[in-house]
C-alpha cells in the first residue's frame, strides 16, 4: 500500500481558467438530455475509456463546459483507436451514448463545486487530480495546515449509492489514510 505523496498528483485545478459563476453563466442555457435505455452489457462493468479525461481536455482547449453532445462527440475523438479496434454496433455504442450522458452532470458538479471550494477556502490547497479520483475515490483534496482531506462527491440517491459502493470496493487506499468518517 502507497503512501500519500501529493507532489505526485498535478493540480489540474491550476490548468482550468474558468471560475465557479462562469460555469453557471455558461451552463444557464444548456438543456439536459438523458436516454431512457440501458444496455446491459455496458452497464454491467465494461471497460470503457473514462468520460472523465475527454471532459477536461475539452475544458482546458475550449476554456467552457462542453455539452453533452461535445463531450461525447470529444470522448470518441480522443478514443478513436478504441472504437476502432472494438468496432462496437449500434446497440452497444447508444448504450455507451446513453451512459456518457448520465455522467455528465456527475463531471460539471464535481469542477464546479471544486472550482469553488477553491475559491471560497484561500487558507487551504484545494487539489483535484483525475488520477486520484478514479484510482482512490478522492474528488476532492484539501492540504488545511498540511493535514489532507479527501473528499468523495455524489448525490444521495439510490443510484448513486450503488455505484459510490462499486467505486469503493474497486479503489485503492493510502496506508496514511485516515479511517474516520464525517457525515455532514
Amino acid at each position: 500500500m502507497e503512501e500519500l505523496n501529493i507532489d505526485d498528483y498535478k493540480n489540474l485545478l491550476d490548468e482550468i481558467s474558468l471560475t465557479s459563476g462562469e460555469i453557471e453563466n455558461n451552463l444557464k442555457d444548456y438543456k439536459l438530455v438523458f436516454f431512457p435505455y440501458k444496455n446491459p452489457i455496458v452497464e454491467r462493468g465494461m471497460k470503457i475509456p473514462l468520460f472523465l479525461k475527454s471532459f477536461y481536455a475539452f475544458i482546458k482547449k475550449y476554456k467552457r463546459i462542453p455539452t453533452q453532445n461535445e463531450m461525447f462527440d470529444g470522448y470518441i475523438s480522443m478514443n478513436q483507436d478504441y472504437f476502432n479496434r472494438n468496432n462496437f454496433n449500434e446497440d452497444i455504442m447508444h448504450g455507451i451514448k446513453a451512459r456518457a450522458f448520465r455522467a455528465y452532470p456527475s463531471l460539471v458538479r464535481d469542477i464546479h463545486f471544486n472550482l469553488y471550494v477553491k475559491e471560497n477556502l484561500k487558507e487551504a490547497n484545494v487539489i483535484f487530480n483525475p488520477k486520484l479520483d478514479y484510482i482512490n475515490g478522492i474528488d476532492i483534496l484539501i492540504d488545511y495546515n498540511d493535514i489532507y482531506y479527501g473528499v468523495n462527491l455524489y448525490t444521495d440517491t439510490i443510484e448513486a449509492r450503488k455505484y459510490r459502493k462499486l467505486k469503493d470496493d474497486r479503489k485503492k487506499s493510502f496506508s496514511n489514510e485516515l479511517k474516520e468518517k464525517i457525515g455532514i
